[in-house]
């Protein structure tokens, strides 16, 4: 009798301890909670997917189109070809395609130019038909960047000088990061016992499937946010450009009004960032009349002596005082007297 109540014991302990967590049942429940969590960071990548996805081909195409009005992203024969159709509208003129020696610029300029740019010779018998003439040029897209714009001692022949402007464009191939690596319940030994191991393993091995197939659209996440966000980025420095151009050739329009207006003997206008520059015959009494005809323009210019009888009036862009200090700076250098004319070889229309 005794041995047999010893037998039941033993086999109720036997049966007591396989019921139990050992140490499978432990380390299968440690990987379902580890790898669950990882599986619902997974899904939450995985469910924006497609959303991320479509925004970022809306984005890219509408930031291409936005280049595509603007030029940025025309090849230069095509821009060529554009230029020599305005020249078409000015019986007389005449373009020729040149290449720049030097395009260096500081590393706080806003704009940048390529060594591609195009002098423009036409005449014209006063200044208001200087100006329209020259707005047939510059005034439509693909937008060229004015750089100077200057008469014979006359003044009934203009010479023009555009440039191609362009746009950093940052090389971001993100690489996707990739998900982390789920625990493998396969190097988990086996145990006698009866704690429902088989059942964790059937759910971790469910884990595991639904894991790989969410794997590439939830580490594609790491690689569209950037490019999204470089697509913008590219965006945001055309504009920039477009607004800045806007504004020198709104400057230059009122600049030619008040020259024409207060009869005063224009030389040339250049454009060195942030300034338009503004030669004239006469003082400074001169110039300072000029800066109070501006009105607004004028706020913040500068005057400098050029030569004998001329002066130059400095007239900042606003908009680029407005992006520098966006930008952290407002600041605007002292430009540089401007050097006259450009070495360069003709490439024909």
């Amino acid at each position: 009798m005794n041995k047999k109540v010893s037998f039941v014991c033993i086999l109720l302990s036997v049966f007591a301890f396989a019921c139990g967590n050992n140490e499978e049942c432990k380390a299968l429940d440690d990987a379902l909670t580890h790898n669950q969590s990882l599986l619902d960071a997974a899904r939450n990548k995985a469910a924006v997917h497609d959303r991320l996805s479509e925004s970022l081909v809306k984005t890219e195409a509408d930031v291409t189109a936005y280049l595509q009005e603007l030029g940025l992203n025309w090849d230069e024969d095509k821009l060529n070809q554009e230029i020599i159709g305005r020249m078409k509208k000015v019986p007389g003129s005449k373009v020729v395609r040149r290449t720049r020696e030097n395009t260096e610029t500081s590393k706080q300029n806003l704009l940048r130019r390529s060594k591609t740019f195009w002098s423009v010779e036409f005449s014209a018998k006063d200044m208001g038909q200087g100006l329209q003439k020259s707005l047939i040029f510059t005034a439509e897209n693909p937008i060229y960047v004015f750089d100077r714009l200057t008469l014979d001692a006359k003044g009934n022949r203009w010479l023009l000088e555009l440039g191609r402007p362009v746009i950093d464009e940052v090389l971001n191939k993100p690489l996707p990061n990739k998900l982390p690596v789920l625990i493998d319940y396969a190097d988990i030994p086996e145990k006698f016992g009866f704690c429902g191991a088989n059942t964790k393993r059937g759910q971790l091995a469910d884990i595991s499937a639904e894991y790989a197939s969410l794997k590439d659209k939830a580490e594609a996440i790491s690689v569209i946010l950037p490019k999204k966000a470089t697509w913008k980025g590219l965006k945001r420095r055309a504009n920039i450009l477009e607004t800045v151009e806007r504004q020198t050739r709104s400057i230059i329009q009122r600049v030619f009004k008040s020259v024409t207006d207060l009869d005063l003997k224009l030389v040339g206008v250049a454009f060195e960032e942030p300034f338009v520059l503004i030669e004239i015959q006469g003082s400074e009494k001169t110039a300072k009349r000029l800066i109070r005809y501006l009105g607004s323009a004028g706020t913040g210019s500068q005057i400098m002596k050029a030569g004998k009888r001329r002066i130059r009036v400095l007239v900042p862009n606003q908009m680029i005082r407005s992006f520098q200090n966006k930008g952290g700076t407002g600041r605007l250098p002292v430009p540089s007297v401007p050097q006259k004319g450009h070495k360069g070889h003709n490439h024909g229309h």
